[in-house]
């Protein structure tokens, strides 16, 4: 099966922060390199805790101070797509794609921001919020295919549809996706941010900077043979 497979924030957005940042900054926290923000996400990087604990964590960071499910859905609603998302999902549809987006975003937040798009994608794998009395946030159902998570979960994925690897395409921008080439199949960065996209042991392709997603689809039909 064909699979073109999306990291989300900074591949499908543009000029727009991700949604933990964002939320982070809404709720009024300093997200500067001395914050509290920051220093959770260094101890993840620098192996204290797993991706589960940074995101609980932050979750209760975020409940300490009554983030909402209404709050979450405005954020969301603010999420800037690179120019046109639907037009190139339809493209690789047309084709017989089958696409996914594999993100550390949140689920209900991908959706909410491609709004129509989200019709045309296949599978959403992201983290999860979850809300109780009054829409509050309660937990997080944390995505473990996020960082070295994401190369297992493709070869999951080839195993489970009896997809060669090297008929999926991965199309990410940062230091999140750089463990996606250990899984076999064919990678593409855009936009790069905090990734060496001149690596070619992890990235096979490259577009450094475009706000147009169709510059994805000769590569996609050069590597996919489409």
């Amino acid at each position: 099966m064909k699979t073109v497979i999306f990291d989300f924030d900074g591949t499908l957005t543009k000029d727009t922060p991700n949604i933990w940042l964002k939320l982070w900054k809404k709720l009024g926290y300093r997200t500067d390199k001395d914050s509290y923000q920051h220093s959770l996400y260094k101890r993840f990087v620098n192996g204290e805790f797993d991706y589960k604990k940074w995101c609980d964590l932050s979750c209760n960071a975020f409940t300490a101070r009554g983030l909402t499910k209404p709050m979450v859905e405005e954020s969301a609603k603010e999420t800037i797509l690179i120019n046109n998302v639907g037009k190139t999902f339809q493209a690789l549809k047309d084709e017989g794609v089958y696409i996914q987006i594999l993100s550390g975003s949140v689920d209900s937040v991908i959706s909410i921001a491609l709004q129509e798009n989200a019709n045309l994608v296949d599978n959403i794998t992201a983290n999860h919020f979850i809300y109780g009395k009054n829409d509050l946030l309660l937990a997080v159902n944390t995505n473990k295919n996020d960082f070295t998570g994401k190369a297992k979960y493709i070869q999951d994925y080839c195993t489970k549809t009896n997809t060669d690897v090297k008929d999926v395409l991965f199309v990410g921008n940062g230091n999140n996706d750089e463990w996606v080439s250990q899984s076999g199949c064919r990678t593409l960065c855009i936009n790069p941010e905090g990734t060496d996209a001149n690596n070619t042991r992890i990235w096979h392709n490259k577009i450094l900077e475009t706000n147009n997603l169709t510059d994805i689809l000769p590569i996609a039909e050069k590597e996919l043979s489409l």
